[in-house]
């Protein structure tokens, strides 16, 4: 079969994990073209293990970001390569590239993804599709086909900006479809979730479709970059960046607004039962008080006269 594809790997101080990592890639039934490691400034002996593999190129650089590293190699394949993404601790079953190929070669989609499930000390039991909603798929008026195959259609920007389901270790794209987005922004290298941003991006050029059965397993130990920052907080900062972005139309702009809106009162009424008051207080503009059921009102009310306004003032964080 010749599809030539290489896979990116950013990895700090991952010398506990990578080599599984690394040899679930070498055991696909067909093999990348190479693989790249960016040692994001590790203080173990992430290169050190890499370097003993044959086909694993290592680029060392000052630590950054997962996502400062995430760019540097993909942009480090070669060009005519379609790039496969996968974090430094997780593992691709051996049939996972190969089942992704069919599915382009079967649609002719340029960004195309897998189900996963998760392992670790803070895994949950169902795959990443039995936890999004039955509906989610269902919505693409799409055949799910014998091989769990489904195309998924093109410009999918608003879906995948209200629900996204997919995860950066299960998916392959082309390399012109990375260049014409303008590639990962080094501006969010070190926000949490600064993944996602490249995925919406590319869903609103890319013919995408997914694989539905579960071809990746995604270590959760609780101790990973995104675990330690609620998620919300992140994709929302990622989200208002986005209305800036030049490729979007007035009808990309009314859906994100909307997201935006939905998502900050998500964060306000989370922050509040958490007694995050400072959080809350930057998210009450996101509240419409006219439409909250009455118990809701009492506590917007509440909150607004005698605690809000304590904002900086010794106030739980």
């Amino acid at each position: 079969m010749n599809f030539k594809y290489s896979v990116a790997i950013p990895a700090y101080n991952a010398e506990k994990v990578i080599s599984e990592t690394i040899d679930s890639i070498l055991s696909q039934t067909i093999k990348p073209q190479n693989i790249i490691v960016v040692d994001d400034g590790s203080l173990d002996n992430t290169a050190e293990i890499c370097r003993s593999y044959e086909n694993v190129q290592v680029i060392m650089s000052p630590n950054g970001g997962p996502e400062s590293a995430r760019k540097m190699a993909i942009e480090a394949c070669d060009a005519d390569c379609w790039v496969a993404l996968c974090d430094s601790d997780d593992i691709w079953m051996e049939d996972h590239i190969e089942r992704l190929i069919l599915l382009i070669q079967k649609t002719g989609a340029d960004f195309v993804f897998s189900n996963f499930s998760e392992f670790g000390l803070v895994a949950r039991k169902e795959s990443k599709f039995e936890l999004l909603e039955a509906k989610f798929f269902m919505n693409f008026h799409t055949e799910i086909d014998g091989m769990g195959f489904q195309y998924l259609g093109q410009d999918l920007f608003c879906q995948v900006a209200q629900s996204n389901p997919i995860f950066t270790s299960t998916q392959i794209f082309s390399r012109d479809l990375y260049d014409k987005v303008g590639g990962i922004d080094l501006a969010l290298a070190r926000m949490p979730a600064a993944d996602a941003d490249l995925t919406r991006r590319m869903a609103r050029f890319a013919k995408i479709a997914c694989d539905h059965k579960v071809t990746v397993k995604i270590r959760r130990d609780g101790d990973t970059f995104s675990a330690k920052t609620p998620i919300n907080i992140g994709r929302q900062n990622l989200l208002e960046k986005l209305l800036i972005w030049e490729s979007l139309e007035p009808g990309h702009i009314d859906c994100l607004k909307k997201i935006i809106k939905k998502n900050g009162q998500d964060i306000f009424w989370w922050a509040v039962w958490q007694s995050k008051w400072k959080l809350a207080y930057q998210y009450k503009e996101f509240i419409d008080f006219k439409k909250l059921p009455f118990y809701k009102k009492i506590k917007f009310l509440f909150l607004c006269s005698c605690i809000l306004p304590l904002k900086g003032r010794n106030t739980p964080q």
